[in-house]
Order: C-alpha cells, then sequence, then structure tokens
C-alpha cells in the first residue's frame, strides 16, 4: 500500500497501519521538527516530503491520503476563525487530493461550527463519521473523520478502559502540582472540575497545550495529591506505545502527542483495508471517488 499523510506529527496513521499488519510506502508532509524527529526515529523508513504547500502530486497515485488538518481557528477553545485562520491549510487537503490519484482518503478534524462542517463536507463529497474515541480506550476525544473507507457501524457503548488503567505506578514528584497551582486553578472559571477521580473516569480530551498548566486542562487527584498527567500516560491515552515520544522533552512530548490522532480510533477505521465493501449507513461513496 501506498500512503500520503498531509500534517503527518508523530505518524499516527504509520503506527496505526502497522498494528494492523500492514505493510505500506509512507510518504509524510510535516514541518514540525520535534514531530518530524520523532516519526524518524520510530520509523526509519518514512518518506519526509516537506511543506504540504510545495507538494506537487499531479501524474502521482497513491493508494490512501490521510490527514488532520490544523483545528485550531476551528476548534471552540481558538479564536473561531475558520477558513481565515490556521485551518486554512483545509485547502491544501482539498488540492492535494484533486490533483493527484487516490483509491482511498481520510480526514480528522474537530467539532466546529455547522457551517465550516458543511462547507468540509461538500468538498469532500461523503458525510463525516463522528466519533468519541472512548467508546475505544480511556480518552473521550470527538473528532470527525471524513472518508470513503467501507465501513461497518461505529460502536456505541464506553469500552471497560478507564484512566486508571492507564496511570504509571510510581510517578515522579516533579508531576504533582504546588498549592499556589492547585488554589489557581480552582479557584478559575473552570475550579476543581479540573481534579478528577481516576478511578472509574474517562479521560477528557488531552491538550497540545498541556505544559503550561492551563486551567481548562484535567488533573490528576490521587493519595498524594494533585498532579499532571506524565507523557507516558499522555501516550496511552491515546493508544501509542509506551515512551514513543521519549527522545523529546517533556514539553514536545505533551504538545506532539496532544496533536496527535487516538490510535484505537484509527486503526478501527483502516481496518477495514481488504476486506470488501460492508454495510455502514452513514457514509455514501461520492460517484467521483468511488472505490
Amino acid at each position: 500500500m501506498q500512503v500520503l499523510s498531509l500534517f503527518d506529527g508523530i505518524s499516527c496513521g504509520k503506527q496505526a497501519l502497522d498494528s494492523l499488519g500492514i505493510e505500506c510506502e509512507y510518504m509524510a508532509s510535516e514541518i514540525d521538527k520535534y514531530a518530524i524527529s520523532v516519526s524518524e526515529h520510530r520509523h526509519p523508513s518514512i518518506i519526509q516530503m516537506g511543506d504540504v504547500q510545495a507538494i506537487e502530486p499531479a501524474g502521482c497515485s497513491w493508494d490512501l491520503l490521510i490527514g488532520g488538518s490544523p483545528c485550531q481557528s476551528f476548534s471552540s477553545s481558538g479564536h473561531q476563525q475558520g477558513f481565515d485562520g490556521e485551518s486554512k491549510l483545509f485547502w491544501e487537503y482539498i488540492r492535494v487530493l484533486n490533483q493527484g490519484s487516490f483509491k482511498y482518503f481520510m480526514l480528522e478534524n474537530v467539532s466546529m461550527k455547522k457551517e465550516w462542517l458543511d462547507i468540509i463536507t461538500k468538498e469532500l463529497g461523503v458525510e463525516p463519521v463522528y466519533i468519541d474515541s472512548r467508546v475505544f480506550g480511556a480518552q473521550s476525544r470527538k473528532r470527525y473523520y471524513w472518508t470513503n473507507i467501507p465501513l461497518s457501524p461505529i460502536p456505541t457503548d464506553d469500552s471497560s478502559e478507564t484512566v486508571s488503567d492507564i496511570l504509571e505506578i510510581e510517578v515522579d514528584n516533579k508531576y504533582y502540582l504546588s498549592d499556589n497551582t492547585v488554589n489557581r486553578i480552582k479557584n478559575s472559571r473552570t475550579g476543581g472540575t479540573r481534579f478528577i477521580d481516576y478511578s472509574t473516569k474517562k479521560a477528557r480530551t488531552i491538550l497540545a497545550s498541556y505544559s503550561k498548566l492551563p486551567s481548562d486542562a484535567e488533573y490528576i487527584e490521587d493519595e498524594l495529591g494533585y498532579r499532571k498527567y506524565t507523557p507516558l500516560e499522555f501516550e496511552r491515552l491515546q493508544g501509542l506505545p509506551d515512551n514513543y515520544t521519549d527522545i523529546l522533552s517533556d514539553t514536545r512530548r505533551y504538545q506532539t502527542i496532544g496533536n496527535g490522532w487516538h490510535i484505537p480510533t484509527v486503526k478501527f477505521l483502516f481496518s477495514y483495508f481488504g476486506l470488501g465493501p460492508v454495510s455502514y449507513t452513514h457514509l455514501t461513496l461520492p460517484t467521483n471517488r468511488e472505490v
């Protein structure tokens, strides 16, 4: 299988395909040097293509185009600029899809205003699949996926995995919050709702900005006090192998992991390669791109 991954990050797409035993020639477009260093360390065979805006796909063929175009100006936690902000790079995905030749495609993005959702849907010609990753793991991560991969119905029941299943047994003291930080968070707008009893909970969506101790992040309450998730726990919440990003500093690990995909969810989408069309009532294959 030949794969082109735009906005590749730390190559979660490659990790998902590898874990399914799907051999592929994987070409990646990414500009973040920290994310690229992880990809090259974990997947040396990846062919790095550089900036998406410099890719000229005309006359080239791939089996699969994937990508999660920047979500910052679509996200409710961003500036809500839509296609006028960082999220305008969605149009680069469309350009590459239209100029190249692809058998399958998949685009991921966050929940957003209906007007922006409708534009993306119109351009791609398929209705989005909405998945909360809590059905596949310990993290609640609500995302839209536009794809012409033939799928079966999405599971609706939560998986049995909770935060307690991904926690490290011993945690360095540096991850525990000072009393001043705890008080600042508790006195913020969202307050104590960001401290969770991990025993039976799903994690909220993890954030790339986690190292900055934002008041709207989530923290663990345990018998020793209040603490951050560790980078390894971040990896587990995304379904990554332990220490996948350990060549980076903690700050960069949080950033690159938080910007990545939830591996078990993407594995579900990719698991249908080679199985032939199956019933899926929420997705219509467009006539100009049907398999």
